[in-house]
C-alpha cells in the first residue's frame, strides 16, 4: 500500500506482513522514506513499409525501434550520476503483421523511475532526445507519449502512529 502526505507527491511505501508458522498473526505495519517517481512512456516509430523483397524501398520501423532501444541504454549508465539512482525499461515491443512484410509502424512502451527531480528532468530530457534523434536520422517519424503515473489521495490511515494518506498509482496511458 502506497502512502503519504501533502509535502511529498509520492510519499513513503507502507506494508503489511503476516509471519505464519500454522497460525494467524495480525499484520504489522512497516514505514518506508519517499518512494521514486515513475513515468510511463509510449513510443510509435512510423517508417515505410513493404514487401521483404524490396527492402530498398522501405524505412523499417523495426530497425529504427532496434536503434531507440540501443542508444536508450546509455542514458542511465552515461547521463545519470552513479550516486544517484535511475531505471529506463523499454516492457513491450510490438511491430510486424507478417513474416514477409516489412512493418511500417513499431511501438515501445516502458518505464522511468528516478529519485530526485533534477535526475528526472535530466533523463526525460536525453529520452526525448534520443528518440526524436535515432528516428530523425533513419528518416522515420516519431510520436512519444509521455506521461507521469499520477498519485491520487484516495482515504487516511493510520501508519506507524502517524496520519498518512493513501495513495494509488493511476496510469495516465491506456
Amino acid at each position: 500500500m502506497l502512502t503519504g502526505n501533502r509535502s511529498s507527491p509520492c510519499g513513503t511505501i507502507c506494508t503489511s506482513s503476516r509471519k505464519s508458522a500454522g497460525r494467524y498473526t495480525p499484520p504489522r505495519r512497516r514505514c518506508k522514506r519517499d518512494t521514486g517517481a515513475s513515468d510511463r512512456f509510449k513510443v510509435t516509430i512510423e517508417g515505410q513499409g513493404g514487401h521483404a523483397s524490396k527492402p530498398h524501398q522501405t524505412i523499417v520501423a523495426i530497425v529504427v525501434a532496434n536503434q531507440v532501444i540501443n542508444s536508450l541504454q546509455t542514458v542511465v549508465s552515461r547521463e545519470v550520476d552513479p550516486l544517484r539512482s535511475a531505471v529506463l525499461t523499454i516492457g513491450k515491443i510490438r511491430g510486424g503483421t507478417r513474416y514477409n512484410a516489412i512493418a511500417q509502424k513499431a511501438t515501445l512502451e516502458g518505464t522511468i523511475r528516478t529519485f530526485g527531480s533534477q535526475t528526472k528532468k535530466r533523463v526525460k530530457e536525453h529520452f526525448h532526445s534520443i528518440v526524436g534523434g535515432v528516428a530523425e536520422s533513419m528518416e522515420a517519424s516519431v510520436h512519444i507519449r509521455y506521461s507521469r503515473l499520477l498519485c491520487q489521495a484516495a482515504d487516511t490511515v493510520a501508519c506507524g502512529g502517524e496520519k498518512t494518506e493513501v495513495f494509488r498509482d493511476r496510469a495516465a496511458l491506456p
